[in-house]
């Protein structure tokens, strides 16, 4: 089956959804709903709270209008009828919406309700003409470029009528833990005739990705335990030597991974290991003596983090902390321009950088190594598998330390990380300072404003946290340009913003001035969130705190008290259901991050904590323990099936990133 074959797919749609990464009609299969609106099961309105999700069915009289606020900026506000109650529903920069809503006709409306005296309103919520012949549950895709999701759903409904799912798990395997059809399971995501037949299929498929990549898991670990590539001198005394050099002492729980990896160094078993600790627990330095130790026995090392502010602050700590005793340092990003690329990766090339620091972009063909020994990534969750085996392949039987940003809960480690050995940091240094963590109501906020106009006034710095950059898409709650034009009213010059979308040196600018103190208070999204080290700034402020999950939430807070002062995490919400309040009343009382992450894990699944980035629902890690026993149950009958190893075994040597590529765990 081609493209060409679906209905109302033409050259443009087709060019769309290649670009896309879509190389057939069966890859569009595994491409799952973001969520689902359930006409059967109608909200009332009194019955929900502020932020809840609701569906509603509700008719408007008047014919829509377009409203243009300003420059690139327009609006669509309709005033529907439901059950004698008034519903607003706005969309920004969607004028078509204008069109598309008739007067007198009834339409399923589903988005996050706000709450006022005598009204409702959301904000661009989903709009599905009633017709009487709707489906009692529809799926909501994600639009892939200008492909909306009812074409996206019409063309899955073609290719689920044309291909046959393969299932992961040989049929005697699936019969005998009466797992259910493959088939049957793709076709209740895409075209669900209840909620609980969505449910089923996710359980299906969670089982049937997890049970695979378990059995992948153990294949991958028993290869890598086969003799090193790389034999290492025993030259601990230098990274001893290195040690006592530094202002500070490490703690005895960074001694004993420290010592764990060294050994596992100078053993004659390859070490793939994951280093975890809470926040500021000093996981980065124990990863540069690792460098360190590599450097020794002159091989290279490289480092890659998720962002360019990341990966250029600890380019910059190396500069200070390793190159004072004798190696050279070598950084490489996305936005270097022509001249220092070349130069850097030549000097990759030939060896003459020791300690390699950098973003993904390490990760490209045309950065090549001499003789790299040691892989560390940090910030684990923000890659996932397939990149973590991307920049491994650089160099075949490296070496690989993998760095949590937050503790993981104990179950996800032993089970998504089987393949690693795991290390914890569990201690914090001595002297730190304390993080108080305030609620701060909507009729507080001033005061809030007078607290941190008064830190800048004696110096010292703060974050103020917001989830999104613009509010013109999205479905309500605060924006970082909204937010920082309140800010900068009441604070003035003393403000910058950073986010994702500005250019690179606009970013780094801004960055670098808050570091220099240079500016007082920094309004940003999560950008900041891994690891950036402002020993100055003291307040942390996070609006719209409910759409964060707590071990985010647990890392945005470790932002500040990373110097001598004690420091304040204010969170801020308009939600009022019982379960975000009770989420919150734990993050603000619990400031160990490894009780959080378990909570988390239990309440929210495992998404935080492993960058899990498929689509939408089809199948996610499972956070129920006896769902994770089952996998690891059928993990071992699958490596006892000859059939289902080697096609495990073929599949890896054509490549790893490809492997965990193909699987929605990734």
């Amino acid at each position: 089956m081609q493209f060409s074959d679906i209905k109302g797919f033409g050259e443009k749609r087709i060019a769309v959804l290649k670009a896309a990464g879509f190389t057939s009609p069966e890859d569009l299969i595994t491409y799952f709903p973001l969520r689902y609106i359930d006409t059967s099961s109608l909200t009332r309105l009194e019955d929900a709270s502020e932020g809840d999700r609701v569906v509603v069915c509700a008719c408007t009289h008047e014919t829509p209008k377009v409203a243009y606020i300003r420059k690139r900026l327009n609006l669509v506000k309709v005033k529907f009828i439901y059950d004698n109650k008034t519903v607003w529903c706005s969309w920004f920069n969607q004028p078509f919406m204008a069109k598309n809503i008739v007067p007198n006709r009834y339409y399923y409306i589903a988005g996050k309700l706000k709450k006022f005296k005598s009204t409702y309103e959301i904000v661009a919520p989903e709009l599905i003409k009633f017709t009487g012949n709707e489906p009692p549950v529809i799926p909501v895709y994600k639009p892939i470029g200008k492909i909306n999701s009812g074409l996206i759903s019409e063309a899955i409904k073609a290719a689920l009528g044309a291909v046959s799912v393969d299932s992961y798990i040989p049929q005697s395997i699936a019969e005998k833990y009466e797992l259910g059809n493959i088939d049957k399971a793709f076709s209740a995501i895409h075209f669900p005739r209840a909620m609980s037949e969505v449910y089923a299929a996710q359980r299906l498929l969670s089982i049937e990705r997890l049970s695979y990549m378990l059995a992948a898991y153990s294949l991958i670990k028993a290869a890598d335990s086969d003799s090193r590539a790389y034999i290492y001198k025993d030259k601990k005394d230098k990274v001893n030597e290195l040690i006592g050099s530094l202002p500070y002492s490490l703690t005895g729980a960074q001694k004993r991974c420290l010592d764990a990896l060294l050994c596992g160094f100078t053993s004659d078993k390859k070490v793939n290991a994951l280093l975890e600790g809470d926040v500021g627990s000093g996981k980065t330095v124990v990863a540069m003596l690792c460098m360190y130790f590599a450097a020794m026995s002159g091989y290279q090392s490289a480092l890659m983090a998720p962002t360019e502010i990341l990966a250029a602050q600890h380019y910059r700590n190396a500069i200070g902390f390793l190159e004072k005793h004798g190696l050279r340092c070598g950084y490489i990003s996305g936005s270097m321009n022509r001249r220092e690329r070349e130069e850097a990766l030549f000097n990759i090339a030939v060896g003459n950088y020791a300690c390699i620091f950098g973003t993904h972009a390490l990760m490209s063909d045309d950065v090549r190594f001499k003789n790299l020994s040691l892989v560390i990534i940090d910030e684990q969750h923000r890659f996932g598998v397939a990149q973590r085996a991307a920049l491994e392949n650089k160099s075949q039987g490296a070496d690989s330390i993998v760095m949590s940003a937050t503790p993981i809960p104990r179950t996800l480690a032993l089970t998504l990380y089987a393949d690693l050995d795991r290390l914890v940091i569990d201690e914090l240094p001595s002297g730190k300072a304390r993080i108080n963590t305030r609620f701060v109501p909507p009729e507080r906020e001033k005061g809030m404003w007078d607290y941190i106009a008064a830190k800048a006034a004696a110096g010292e710095q703060t974050y103020v946290v917001v989830p999104k950059i613009t509010s013109d898409d999205d479905d309500g709650g605060c924006s970082a340009e909204t937010v920082y034009e309140r800010y900068k009213s009441r604070f003035g010059d003393v403000i910058a913003l950073v986010h994702g979308k500005q250019k690179e040196s606009e970013r780094s600018e801004n960055m670098r001035k808050f570091a220099a103190g240079e500016i007082k208070i920094l309004v940003a999204t999560t950008v900041i969130e891994v690891g950036i080290d402002v020993a100055n700034a003291t307040t942390m402020v996070i609006y719209d705190s409910d759409r964060f999950g707590l071990s985010q939430l647990h890392q945005l807070r470790g932002r500040v008290g990373r110097g001598k002062i004690d420091s304040y995490c204010f969170v801020l919400t308009s939600a009022e259901n019982s379960e975000t309040r009770a989420r919150l009343e734990k993050f603000i009382a619990c400031s160990d991050g490894f009780e959080l992450a378990e909570f988390d894990f239990l309440t929210r699944g495992a998404g935080d904590f492993i960058g899990y980035n498929q689509h939408g629902n089809g199948g996610s890690f499972p956070s129920d323990p006896g769902l994770i026993a089952l996998c690891k149950v059928i993990k071992d009958d699958l490596l006892l099936d000859f059939g289902a190893t080697e096609k495990i075994r073929d599949s890896l040597t054509c490549g790893r990133s490809e492997f965990f590529n193909k699987l929605t765990l990734n």
